[in-house]
Parts: C-alpha cells; structure tokens; sequence
C-alpha cells in the first residue's frame, strides 16, 4: 500500500487505502499475513466488486467516496483486521478452509494512524495473502462483526461491558476469532448464549494492546442449538472521567469471528442497563445481528 506520511503528535482517522485485485476468478483465501511500519493504530480491510468506491488506488479520504465501514461489509465482505497497534498479524485457518473473494473485486481499507512521538514518520503497511485451489476447499467460512457502541467506562474501577448477539443460525463451526479494544481493554471473553451449550467459552483474552491478538482453532469449536453470543470487554480506568466508544482517548469493544453459516453483523442498540457489584461496574446492552445468505 502507499505510505503515509503523519505529522509529531498527529492522529489521522476517516483514511481509506485501496488495492483492485484485477482477478478473473474467485480467490479462496485460507491465510493473510499483514505487516506495517508502526504507527497503524488500528485497520479495517474489505473486500467488495470492483464496481464499488471507483477511483484510483491508493490513499484517499473515506468520505470522498461514501466509504462506511458496515454498509461496505455489508454488500462485499471483511478481508482482514489489524490487532490494534500490531506491526505483524496473521490471520489463517486450517488446510481446505477458506473464505472466497468474487472474481474482480477490490479491497478498501479503513486506517487509524497515530503518532505518539515529537518526530514525523511515514508509514505503510502490506498483506501476503496466501489462496488454494477451489477444488480443495472443503469449508467456506463466513464472518461474523460485533460492536458495542453503548459503551460506559466508569473512571478509577473496572469495567466489564457486556453484549448478547443473536447469530443467523443456531448451529455453526468457529475457526478464527479477533477482538479489538484499546490501552483500557484488559480482555474479551466470549460464550455460547442460549441452548445446551449456553457459558461455554468460545475465546478468551487478556490484555495484549501492541500484540497479534487474532486466535485459530484447529479444530474448529462446534457451536449447537446457540441464540447468540455473549460478548463481554473489560476495561480498567484510571482517569477521573468516563470513556464512551469513539476514536482518540476513548475506546471500543469488537468482536469478528469467521464460522461456518451465514454472515452477520451487529451493534448495540439502547436497553442499556448498569449495575455495580463488589466494586466493579458492569454495563449490560443487547446487540441486534443482521444475517444474510
């Protein structure tokens, strides 16, 4: 991808890189390697067809081209996530396993850039994407992409804010799980909501801000009789104020999961309730899925 150039202590958001793949035929994309410079603070890569945000390749502003993260995950598909402020992520699945990419297709990005430091530095970022022949792809994956937006970090305690997601489907195989939090977010724990199988752990995390966070399984979970699942980030803040979902100083709590069965993707919506319990505060709020074949 292009380099960027950031000011000393500038943060940039609302930048879309993109890269049209100019392929005749589908891709069956089983691993990508991603690696940057330093100073991607976070990234958020989709594929769509290549009729979509026309215009040269490269760097340009979201907006110019009416580039929106969901509506774009919506109509195509997601590629790859960065683990926030990562250098070097992978994101892969067993042999004959894969996610496809349609013929003539092109993958746009979402980046978060920062530069912490008094010094100007240019930055990029590139992907090794690794693809096997359609004939020995056994498992097609989908993925599913959860965001709380409700999010209500109290200041000086911790917080755990947690979401219940409904899936398109009740059963479902989980082959990859990524979360994304920022410098407050010690860890993601997610579980089976509903059903025979309701508590259990699905994927557990704890802190790792700077670190590939991304997490395989081989073999995938087998997921039974599920309604949804439940999503749950905790935070500890040490500041005297608040911290809501956003960019810069606050944060965010997002789960993406490839599975077998339909894609999905949801946010919270309000029936945000608050609770707290031996000094921790707890956030509860539903998250509302949309499924497509």
């Amino acid at each position: 991808m292009d380099s960027i150039d950031i000011a000393p202590g500038d943060e940039l958001t609302g930048v879309c890189q993109s890269w049209t793949l100019n392929n005749a035929e589908p891709l069956y994309v089983n691993r990508i390697e991603e690696h940057n410079d330093g100073n991607f603070h976070h990234s958020n890569w989709i594929w769509v067809t290549d009729d979509n945000y026309a215009g040269p390749d490269g760097t340009w502003k979201c907006t110019d081209r009416g580039f929106d993260q969901v509506l774009a995950g919506a109509i195509g598909g997601v590629f790859f996530a960065q683990s926030t402020q990562s250098p070097n992520d992978a994101q892969g699945f067993p042999p004959h396993v894969a996610y496809v990419i349609p013929a003539h297709a092109r993958i746009v990005g979402d980046v978060h850039l920062l530069n912490a430091t008094e010094d100007s530095v240019t930055t990029s970022l590139h992907f090794d994407v690794f693809t096997i022949p359609a004939a020995d792809m056994s498992v097609q994956l989908q993925p599913m992409a959860f965001t709380n937006l409700n999010l209500d970090i109290a200041p000086q305690t911790t917080t755990k804010a947690h979401m219940q997601c409904a899936t398109p489907q009740p059963d479902f195989d989980v082959y990859y799980v990524l979360p994304h939090y920022h410098a407050l977010g010690q860890g993601m724990d997610i579980t089976v909501a509903g059903g025979a199988m309701a508590g259990t752990s699905i994927f557990s995390s704890a802190g790792g801000y700077g670190e590939a966070m991304g997490k395989s399984y081989d073999p995938p979970i087998s997921v039974h009789g599920a309604s949804g699942l439940g999503i749950t980030c905790t935070f500890e803040n040490p500041g005297t104020a608040s911290v809501h979902y956003g960019v810069g100083n606050q944060e965010m709590c997002v789960a993406l999961v490839y599975s077998t069965g339909k894609k999905a993707g949801g946010e919270t919506i309000s029936n945000l309730s608050v609770t707290d319990t031996g000094g921790v505060h707890q956030t509860d709020g539903l998250c509302v899925a949309v499924g497509s074949p």
